[in-house]
């Protein structure tokens, strides 16, 4: 069951939420719980609360970038580093995990 939590933000923060908002054509209050979420998955799967970046899966990386959040670096199938972009750190895993057994796969077919 989802409830609400309500905050009050500096005019910086508020201004930087509100770039992302509409940067993604979404409303603010997803943009939070984006943030919230993101921040407490990185918090259980550290099992600290510490930087969240420093618990990212290998090949994962935040790129400079104010569109995306997340990336994930790979070899493609004809050997070229590829890159894919995400908005949310679970979509960025996912691939990532994907990547990984995908490579596994290629190994055990040799």
């Amino acid at each position: 069951m989802a409830r609400s939590v309500a905050a009050r933000v500096n005019d910086q923060v508020a201004d930087w939420i509100q770039e992302k908002a509409d940067s993604r054509a979404t409303t603010k209050g997803r943009i939070v719980e984006e943030i919230l979420r993101d921040a407490y998955q990185g918090r259980s799967e550290s099992g600290s609360s510490g930087d969240a970046e420093k618990s990212l899966p290998q090949g994962v990386y935040v790129p400079d970038s104010d569109k995306h959040d997340y990336a994930v670096k790979y070899i493609g199938y004809n050997g070229d580093t590829r890159r894919k972009y995400y908005k949310t750190r679970r979509g960025a895993v996912k691939k990532a995990g994907r990547v990984k057994e995908e490579e596994q796969l290629s190994l055990s077919n040799v």
